[in-house]
């Protein structure tokens, strides 16, 4: 009987275009959730670089191993690259919906292209920009905030580039879209590939939007992730706390947002 009202059920659903077929399970979206462990070697700190609030992000303090940052996505808040300026760090940024930095900086090198999966007039592609600037560095920090675009970023950019990288800062969006199987499987090889080369080091709930309901499962659908390359790492690791002591508020005027009891158990 069970059975049967399913079935009637999918069938209306399918004349409204809604397959249920395309829709992710609560072991799925589990599954996923496992890849986001927090693991912080015993040896290196935690910092806060850029400004307070919206703009500051968490970084392991290996600054001094730095020789350049690529910033892709900049919108109207330089303050991390500023500081990494201060520690005589080359910046390369780029952003196509900007004519001109949001504030005069000396010493940035400013791109007026958007991040795609296509070299043109308009747009330049994450490996493009890289190897055109620091092709033999293997000691690269990068902060990517490109409103969705990091997903195509990370699938387009072939390992030997992201292996350049000691540090990625990535604010991925639209996670609350994970009930939804295309979306659900695009995220889990994104996070598969990186996760080959970088182990996760902090994860923070952006507070522009409220996490979102799904099979239990409060989602927030921005987070910023930092990963760290694995050769950083030993047998020994940090006791996790998040949120840790250095987080703050994106968005000072809007309620703070915490991750819940499975995400809680599994990422720390």
């Amino acid at each position: 009987m069970i059975k049967k009202v399913k079935s009637v059920i999918r069938n209306i659903l399918l004349k409204f275009n809604i397959n249920v077929y395309n829709f992710s399970s609560k072991n799925d979206i589990l599954n996923l959730l496992k890849l986001f462990k927090i693991k912080i070697p015993s040896n290196i700190e935690l910092i806060r670089i850029g400004s307070n609030n919206d703009g500051g992000y968490l970084v392991p303090n290996i600054i001094h191993e730095i020789s350049s940052c690529f910033s892709a996505g900049i919108g109207n808040n330089i303050s991390f690259e500023k500081d990494l300026i201060d520690h005589k760090i080359n910046i390369f940024g780029a952003d196509g919906t900007l004519d001109t930095l949001p504030e005069e900086q000396k010493n940035y090198n400013f791109l007026k292209k958007n991040i795609c999966i296509s070299d043109d007039e308009e747009n330049i592609r994450f490996e493009t920009w890289v190897n055109s600037n620091a092709s033999n560095s293997n000691s690269l920090i990068g902060q990517i905030d490109i409103e969705g675009g990091e997903y195509i970023l990370i699938i387009d950019t072939p390992l030997n580039v992201l292996k350049k990288f000691k540090v990625l800062v990535i604010e991925f969006h639209n996670l609350n879209l994970i009930s939804n199987r295309i979306n659900y499987n695009l995220y889990l090889n994104v996070f598969k590939k990186i996760l080959s080369i970088f182990n996760i080091c902090h994860i923070h709930i952006n507070n522009s939007e409220k996490p979102i309901n799904i099979k239990g499962i409060n989602i927030p659908p921005v987070i910023e992730f930092t990963f760290l390359r694995k050769d950083f790492y030993g047998n020994n690791f940090q006791s996790i706390s998040i949120p840790h002591k250095l987080d703050q508020k994106n968005l000072i005027y809007k309620e703070d947002y915490f991750f819940d009891k499975t995400w809680m158990n599994i990422i720390s």
